[in-house]
């Protein structure tokens, strides 16, 4: 056997080796990152060390799949909307009650799925394994929850919506069955934020307003069209 030949086993051996050291855990990551997606750059991020960081999502998914999950039956998802419904209602005069509230629904819907809910933290690392696009949203409502009122109506009114999407989820609906039980009406109500009145309040309140209102639309058509208002037309005449 020629030198030559030898060289290019051996460059052929090392190739394969390299190939078969590498290409696993590059899979792997390709995977976590699929399965996890922000989750997944959020763990790696905030670690030092990414090879540790990916073992610890692989961990969860591991753990995840000893767990006896189940499914929620109809009249314990209709309990829960009823419940998410009166925490909702409760917004309005009591805001930092109402999402811890929703924080702690959050917890019994986990636990009747199955899941352990032993602290925050593991909660949410579960959850990522499934609901990995949500999980940011518990994350950060949670946080908004544990600063009370010290968050600010709008900050807890976003905290309410985040949790509203994640029990959405978990309970298997979606926006629009949710608005059908009453338990996605705008928290945003009356008597938290001023809202423009309509054409008809406004007509019978303030009529000049209205009256102010159609003579620019008509000057506005006037200019779009090359036509003059009716009653331009009418003083000329």
């Amino acid at each position: 056997m020629s030198t030559g030949l030898i060289i290019v086993i051996v460059i052929v051996v090392v190739l394969v080796v390299a190939a078969l050291v590498v290409l696993p855990g590059r899979m792997r990551s390709r995977r976590l990152r699929t399965q996890f997606g922000p989750e997944y750059d959020r763990v790696v991020t905030d670690s030092d060390d990414p090879k540790a960081a990916e073992r610890e999502l692989a961990d969860r998914e591991s753990r995840h799949s000893k767990y006896e999950l189940r499914e929620l039956s109809e009249t314990a998802r209709e309990e829960y909307l009823g419940r998410w419904s009166v925490i909702q209602e409760r917004f309005v005069d009591e805001p930092a009650q109402a999402v811890d509230a929703a924080d702690h629904l959050v917890a019994e819907v986990m636990a009747d799925m199955g899941y352990p809910t032993d602290g925050f933290e593991q909660q949410a690392d579960d959850l990522s394994v499934r609901y990995a696009e949500d999980v940011a949203l518990y994350r950060r409502a949670h946080e908004l929850a544990t600063t009370g009122d010290l968050a600010g109506t709008d900050n807890l009114r976003k905290a309410l919506l985040d949790y509203r999407e994640l029990v959405q989820k978990l309970l298997g609906t979606d926006a629009h069955t949710t608005r059908e039980t009453g338990t996605a009406r705008d928290t945003e109500t009356a008597r938290e934020t001023e809202t423009v009145p309509d054409t008809e309040t406004a007509r019978e309140t303030d009529p000049d307003t209205v009256t102010s209102a159609e003579t620019r639309a008509q000057a506005r058509a006037q200019a779009e069209t090359g036509t003059e208002p009716k009653a331009a037309r009418a003083g000329r005449e």
